[in-house]
């Protein structure tokens, strides 16, 4: 019987001479938990005590009738361990937070690819090392961070991966990936989005920005204070368009939105005085306006502006 429990359960040991006390560890579905069993002198197990570590114990929870069955039809000690086993399965099975844990295997992956990538990287990574937070800069030196979220199976599964950015993260991934690969990958759509955030950035030290009040790398929108009781809201839709045809995020970045997606805000005479001027055929050309000039004329209802784009002078003084 010893030979054959040993052989099913290398990690659980005899502590006496007597055989009647037992303790250890039992694997189930790739997972250990600590196990220790009390034989009466007789060594019958209708009389065992079980003592469960608490993982154990929370997965038994619910099976413990079963537990206590097992224990009274067992022949011997290699059987119920075997009956213990199945239940345990059954029970892991049945708890996907359980089941999702990953093997031992996937933390020894993890931190090879870690060495591979440089620990530098690294901003955070959560107490299950499934949640990684790594920071990147792109060529004008602006830092970014991409979130990544392990599935138990990696490699082999898909990463979940997001950034903040204008346009979807694209990444491509295969059982053979590594987070290197992941994270040069990123810095590529950095650099495809390099002149977009370079234009926002001109703008945004230019121009008094109303709304967004901080704006992040995923903005797409601006509202600027013009002055005379108005103000100007844009929005470069372009950049939502980048896969579509031959255009990129660069193409996209230097061309203002159409006239669609500007509207002046303010009193109503003032507003509908700026737009009741704006012809069909100057919005289509503006359409493909590079952005400064084409703010410069979109900030030119009467009365108001001279050659650079007009901006309120008084830093907290909001003009109404």
């Amino acid at each position: 019987m010893e030979s054959a429990l040993v052989k099913d359960n290398p990690l659980l040991f005899p502590l006496n001479k007597q055989k009647t006390l037992y303790d250890g560890f039992i694997t189930v579905l790739e997972r250990d938990f600590r196990l220790r069993v009390l034989l009466p002198p007789d060594g019958q197990l209708k009389g065992a005590r079980l003592h469960c570590c608490w993982q154990l114990r929370q997965v038994l929870q619910g099976y413990e009738h079963t537990v206590k069955q097992r224990l009274q039809q067992s022949a011997d000690l290699v059987t119920f361990i075997l009956e213990l086993k199945t239940v345990l399965e059954v029970g892991l099975k049945s708890r996907p937070e359980c089941r999702s844990i990953p093997p031992p295997r996937y933390y020894s992956q993890l931190i090879s690819e870690m060495e591979t990538l440089g620990w530098g990287r690294l901003l955070f990574i959560d107490t299950e090392f499934r949640t990684l937070r790594l920071k990147a800069e792109d060529s004008s030196g602006r830092q970014h961070v991409l979130a990544v979220k392990l599935k138990s199976r990696h490699p082999a599964e898909a990463p979940e991966c997001s950034a903040d950015l204008p346009v979807p993260l694209d990444i491509t991934w295969t059982p053979q990936s590594t987070l290197d690969q992941l994270h040069s990958q990123f810095l590529l759509v950095l650099e495809s989005l390099t002149e977009f955030w370079e234009v926002l950035d001109e703008i945004d030290s230019k121009t008094w920005i109303l709304e967004p009040e901080k704006p992040s790398r995923s903005d797409t929108m601006r509202r600027i204070a013009i002055g005379m009781k108005r103000d100007l809201s844009f929005m470069n839709q372009r950049i939502h368009q980048s896969g579509a045809g031959s255009q990129t995020p660069q193409d996209a970045a230097r061309v203002l939105p159409a006239g669609s997606r500007a509207r002046w805000v303010g009193p109503h005479t003032l507003a509908s005085e700026a737009t009741s001027g704006d012809s069909s055929e100057e919005q289509a050309e503006r359409q493909h306006a590079p952005v400064e000039p084409g703010l410069r004329r979109l900030a030119q209802p009467p009365g108001c502006f001279g050659d650079r784009i007009p901006v309120t002078c008084h830093p907290r003084k909001i003009c109404m």
